[in-house]
């Protein structure tokens, strides 16, 4: 599985002046999240906004001769993610959750200081750029300082809201298995639920539960039917990871069809960073339930006795 949890911490000296900002109360809300906070109107005075990009929440400082830092305060990650194999990182990092909202668990960064942003720029830039800010950090760094002395407060006004989640269907696609067999979206109507086991050939816990899969594969309802779509395969000329790909399958008994990603599929591979990820997608190619992350068949299982039995009411 793969995932990089850190501390967004980036100083650039911008030739810009200073923009003058409403002294008032703002309240900043991210729906696709699922989150809302707010900065006072000193906050908001000093040069203080939030922005989101990437499921990351940020707070970012304008100083008064124009330059900016943003300091990551939040990173949505999903819930089976924090409570499976990757809970030994968010405590590295020192992380402390702030609950679950619609199937994602939101976490709070630890807060570099302003020696940090020293450290960071030395690695990432080298000493020579640091050595040339050097007199303009020393000048601004009373008014650093205060800015980063207001993060835990901004932290407390954090609250959830509602997730909003378009309906997700997966697009028309022609692709093809990793025996040279051209399979269409097509597929999903030969059952009234599929199973897409999003897996790599370079992912342990995929290739330990695929001796699971292929026998649960053989005692699935008529109206039940799993596939795999091998991320790592980038195309059909990828004749060594489609031969690996092959060799697992073969060893495991992992015998349903596995598909090379193709346009139509690569939506699917974005729903989540890692592998194995699991989704559920109707007769209709509309995607239903919850992903699930993580090598976990009896969930899989699970939702398919809950889905089918739904059907049956």
């Amino acid at each position: 599985m793969k995932r990089t949890v850190g501390i967004i911490l980036v100083l650039v000296v911008l030739l810009c002046a200073f923009a003058t900002v409403a002294a008032e109360e703002k309240m900043y809300q991210f729906p696709e999240l699922g989150l809302q906070m707010s900065l006072t109107q000193e906050q908001v005075a000093m040069g203080l906004s939030v922005v989101c990009e990437n499921d990351i929440v940020a707070v970012f400082f304008q100083d008064t001769e124009g330059a900016t830092a943003g300091m990551a305060i939040v990173e949505a990650v999903p819930a089976e993610v924090y409570n499976g194999q990757d809970l030994a990182i968010v405590e590295q990092y020192n992380m402390r959750g702030l609950g679950v909202n619609e199937g994602y668990g939101y976490y709070l960064f630890s807060i570099n200081n302003f020696p940090d942003a020293v450290s960071y720029l030395n690695e990432s830039m080298g000493e020579e750029y640091v050595a040339s800010i050097k007199p303009y950090m020393e000048r601004n760094k009373e008014e650093w300082d205060k800015a980063i002395a207001e993060i835990p407060s901004i932290i407390e006004t954090i609250s959830f809201i509602p997730v909003e989640k378009a309906e997700q269907t997966v697009a028309p696609f022609t692709a093809t298995d990793i025996y040279g067999n051209t399979v269409t979206n097509e597929i999903f109507a030969q059952a009234d639920l599929t199973v897409v086991n999003i897996w790599g050939t370079f992912c342990g816990p995929c290739i330990n539960e695929m001796p699971e899969l292929g026998q649960w594969s053989r005692e699935m309802p008529e109206n039940v039917q799993i596939i795999g779509l091998v991320s790592d395969i980038y195309n059909p000329d990828d004749t060594s990871t489609i031969e690996s790909a092959r060799s697992i399958v073969e060893a495991t008994g992992a015998d349903f069809v596995h598909l090379i990603p193709a346009e139509g599929l690569w939506d699917l591979l974005s729903i989540s960073p890692y592998v194995p990820t699991t989704i559920f997608v109707d007769s209709t190619g509309r995607l239903v339930g919850e992903p699930v992350i993580g090598a976990y068949v009896a969930q899989y299982k699970q939702f398919v006795e809950e889905y089918l039995s739904g059907l049956e009411k």
